[in-house]
């Protein structure tokens, strides 16, 4: 029998790997995408999403389409994070 959460985890994970999918060209992302899919693997999707957040605040330069911008909000109110990652992208 699966865990109740089960469905809460597939979906958030889902998110992050479409998160993903959206910064494959990210220059700053690319280097960093390792780290990324190795929190993935290991299913600690909050240091995932914090380390494509933490890689696209290190680019002020190269600010985030919209697309990235929703993805990484649907995925913060997913896991009901609350910090300041989202707003600190979007004042670039």
């Amino acid at each position: 029998m699966a865990h109740p959460l089960q469905p809460h985890f597939d979906r958030v994970s889902a998110l992050l790997i479409e998160l993903r999918a959206a910064l494959e060209d990210h220059p700053v992302f690319r280097s960093r995408r390792e780290v990324f899919d190795e929190y993935l693997e290991a299913n600690e999707l909050e240091l995932a999403l914090h380390s494509a957040c933490d890689a696209l605040l290190e680019s002020p330069y190269d600010k985030p389409s919209a697309e990235v911008l929703k993805k990484i909000e649907d995925a913060h109110k997913a896991m009901d994070l609350r910090d300041d990652c989202v707003e600190r992208l979007l004042a670039f």
